[in-house]
């Protein structure tokens, strides 16, 4: 420490003396001097960051209290005396550690300064109220717990000795409604922080309520029991509420009434006689839902919004609960996902960071993965209410009507959000389908159900979730609503099946990546086994084209393994669909052997049109082996039955494969042409996919034929209409052509494109062996060309770009 003190010194000492003067050292602190008050204000900021970024020799870094007045004083033998030396003392007493304080006349004084208004405290031995503001700017933190000191107005508002983190919006938005608005409801599901957010906001406000700021717990007293009696005593007025109105008619209060859930209509009557009767008296009520009176602005409290919010909520509770704790780089992803577990429910990972005394970041989130229910507060005093997260949504759960406590349990099977359609079928159980919204509504109002207004979906926080599950598993109703959940499930992948072959292909593409957590809930779930089969088969053009092919591959090939094995043409449309996803991964041998089992299994069946898909994909196997003659065998037989079923759109695909042949045969020209010839057909048959693989497949046949061509524009084109399809396989495809094509000089894009490329090659994707070729040129190029740094830095922009569902990124490389 004597080292620290030392270094400390020296960085005050060499900053004070260029336009100070220190007099006088009391232990760590320094009294200086100064003309003007810009000087002090400069030479503090220099301080600050050069304390900032020093390395300290103790196990934490020194943090500095700072405070700035200015006026008269009386100089004694090199020393100073006077009101303006108590003044600057007790501003010092109310700072925080990192924080600088001026009074507000100090702060006029340099109007330069950019500064935030704290508020009027009375400081001891001093008569007057002093304004107090802190100084901001760049590099100064802005965010502290309230002042140390106290207000001159009276509350019983209790004091929390940690900051609170991530709620400044929702604190500027209460401040701003109580300044507009004499009775404000702030709403939201448990744990986001509603008392919490009341009692800051009662603090930073309490200047504003000269006659008090006072603060009502209404969870302690029962449903039936009148909260008439228990505000007035509060308010320290008489228990007749005429004569307390009468006392109270012009005084500026600020009442709040926390948890009003319980006893809505009691509030209500009382808030209305209070407000009636009073000119100036301001009402805060918090409440898992709006009481619904007249005059009510209500704000919706909600989760922490920033990922980086909640994963700094989890630093600093997690440093009480261990001073040692921190989230250190690979650490990041677990603690990112452990947030996200909870929901970025503030009180759940206060509560979760209260047991990383006990736990590693990993043990600790793998175990909420398995159970939610057992997060409980570190406060032994809390109520039973209080006391874990299950006990908080219960506290709701019990409130509700007997039938909306059925659709809540109903919709717990669902995850990731749903629509109204979908809640109509799957949370009916005897309940008719219309009454539905009715109990949605009430679930909404509850906080118990989460609406984003935005995508017109509901979701339920993974607590309650969790929750509302172990509801259902009690009842016995969990197989049934399962069953229900999943053939949901089905008529939507069955009705997106032959829309994503369409113009409506992005359309669905969104909405079915809406609901992939459902889809991946539904396929988990011990359910009917040939249900999840026709799930994943209806699916696979999503699982090609959305960029899943691994996970695609996964599901249909765990699907199989648990149902049947008849020759029906369910099981040949999957067998095929294996087939084709593990060909797409570059697993060629399994590939060969799910096709070859379609299709003997359609021979079996007699379903001619899966033996010709079958034995069309067997041909592209066998080009992909340069078997050429046998792929031409398996073509031939494919395209034979096409024709005599007179299905014209799969025999232009044949002739698409005979391209293929050419292609990689080195006739590029004869495959121009049977590309070409397949893209007008289907430009004008309406498959949109189709027609881009036949031109993106033109656009290699014409490299291949003259590396020089100059086809930049169509190459740009395609990939634009690739991404308004969101046909992510064929972004990737039309990405490596570009780059294929691209000629020095070669900027950054390139590097990223790459990283797009190598992302997109471990979720599946391959190219051909002329395009991998030529991207292992240019690759060679660009890394002998920028700096190692610059090239790893924007391959990692490439990589997340393709982990990215939106492909917005991608588009900022065409508007070059």
């Amino acid at each position: 420490m004597p080292l620290a003190l030392n270094l400390h010194n020296q960085i005050l000492s060499r900053h004070f003396s260029v336009a100070g003067s220190v007099f006088k050292t009391v232990g760590d602190a320094f009294c200086v001097r100064y003309d003007d008050v810009r000087e002090a204000v400069i030479a503090v900021r220099l301080c600050f960051a050069e304390i900032a970024q020093t390395e300290w020799p103790t196990p934490t870094p020194i943090r500095v209290r700072w405070a700035i007045h200015a006026g008269p004083a009386l100089a004694v033998d090199g020393d100073f005396f006077g009101p303006t030396l108590n003044k600057v003392a007790r501003i010092l007493g109310l700072c925080h550690p990192d924080q600088i304080l001026m009074s507000d006349a100090t702060a006029a004084l340099d109007p330069s300064s950019e500064t935030r208004f704290v508020g009027h405290y009375a400081l001891r031995g001093i008569r007057e109220r002093v304004g107090v503001c802190q100084l901001l700017g760049p590099g100064l933190p802005e965010k502290f717990p309230p002042l140390t000191g106290i207000t001159s107005a009276k509350t019983n508002l209790q004091r929390f000795v940690t900051e609170i983190i991530g709620k400044e919006p929702e604190l500027d938005v209460l401040s701003h409604k109580l300044g507009t608005h004499r009775w404000v409801s702030l709403c939201g599901p448990a744990g986001v922080g509603k008392t919490r957010l009341a009692t800051e906001i009662g603090w930073r406000e309490l200047d504003r309520y000269p006659d008090g700021v006072f603060f009502v717990d209404l969870s302690k007293l029962g449903d039936d029991y009148d909260p008439q009696a228990e505000v007035l005593r509060a308010l320290e007025m008489p228990a007749e509420i005429s004569e307390a109105t009468k006392l109270m008619t012009h005084h500026r209060k600020l009442l709040i009434l926390d948890n009003c859930e319980h006893m809505i209509a009691p509030v209500l009557t009382l808030v209305r006689q209070l407000l009636s009767h009073t000119h100036n008296l301001t009402i805060l009520t918090t409440s898992r839902q709006a009481l619904g009176g007249q005059g009510e602005a209500v704000i919706r409290a909600v989760p922490l919004v920033s990922q980086e919010d909640a994963l700094n909520l989890l630093l600093a509770r997690g440093k009480d609960a261990r001073s040692d704790f921190s989230i250190a780089p690979p650490e990041k992803e677990t603690a990112t996902k452990l947030v996200n577990l909870l929901d970025r429910v503030p009180l759940a990972i206060e509560f979760a960071a209260a047991r990383l005394g006990a736990f590693d970041l990993q043990t600790l989130y793998e175990s909420l993965v398995e159970d939610l229910s057992g997060l409980n507060s570190p406060d032994i005093t809390a109520t039973d209410r209080q006391a874990s997260l299950t006990g908080m949504i219960h506290w709701s759960y019990r409130l509700l009507p007997g039938e909306a406590q059925g659709v809540l349990s109903r919709l717990s099977v669902m995850r990731g959000g749903f629509n109204l359609v979908a809640a109509r079928y799957v949370a009916r159980g005897e309940l008719e389908e219309s009454s539905i919204p009715r109990w949605i509504e009430v679930l909404v109002r509850s906080s118990l159900i989460q609406f984003d207004p935005d995508t017109r979906r509901y979701r339920l926080l993974e607590s309650v979730r969790d929750f509302a599950q172990s509801k259902l598993e009690s009842w016995g109703e969990a197989e049934e609503v399962q069953d229900r959940f999943l053939r949901w499930l089905v008529n939507l992948a069955e009705e997106s099946r032959p829309q994503l072959d369409g113009h409506d292909h992005a359309k669905w593409i969104g909405i079915l990546e809406q609901e992939h957590a459902n889809v991946r809930a539904a396929l988990t779930a011990n359910s009917d086994p040939e249900l999840r089969l026709r799930v994943a088969v209806a699916l696979h053009q999503f699982w090609l084209t959305a960029g899943h092919v691994h996970e695609g591959r996964a599901w249909v090939e765990g699907t199989l393994r648990r149902s049947s094995e008849e020759a029906t043409l369910l099981h040949c449309q999957a067998f095929s669909m294996a087939g084709v996803l593990a060909w797409s991964a570059g697993d060629l041998e399994e590939a060969e052997r799910y096709l070859a089992k379609a299709l003997t299994q359609a021979e079996t069946a007699g379903e001619l049109l899966e033996v010709a898909k079958a034995a069309s994909n067997l041909g592209l196997i066998e080009v992909g082996r340069s078997n050429f003659v046998l792929a031409r065998h398996y073509f031939e037989r494919a395209r034979a039955i096409y024709e005599s079923k007179k299905d014209a759109p799969r025999l232009y695909r044949i002739i698409s494969n005979l391209g293929t042949i050419h292609l990689l045969s080195g006739k590029p020209q004869a495959a121009i042409g049977s590309f070409e010839t397949v893209e007008m057909y289907e430009a004008e048959n309406g498959n949109p996919i189709v027609a881009l693989i036949a031109r993106s497949n033109k656009h290699e046949a014409q490299l291949q034929s003259n590396p020089d061509v100059d086809i930049e524009v169509e190459l740009h084109e395609t990939l634009r209409e690739r991404i308004a399809l969101a046909d992510k396989l064929g972004v990737t495809y039309s990405i490596a052509l570009i780059l294929v094509a691209a000629r020095p000089p070669f900027d950054h894009r390139h590097i990223q494109m790459l990283g797009y490329l190598a992302e997109s090659a471990r979720k599946g994707h391959r190219d051909s062996n002329f395009v991998e070729d030529r991207l292992d040129s240019v690759r060679r190029i660009l890394i002998s060309t920028f700096h190692p740094e610059l090239y790893e830095e924007h391959l990692q922009i490439g990589i997340r770009m393709c982990q990215d569902t939106s492909l917005e990124g991608v588009t900022l490389w065409i508007r070059r």
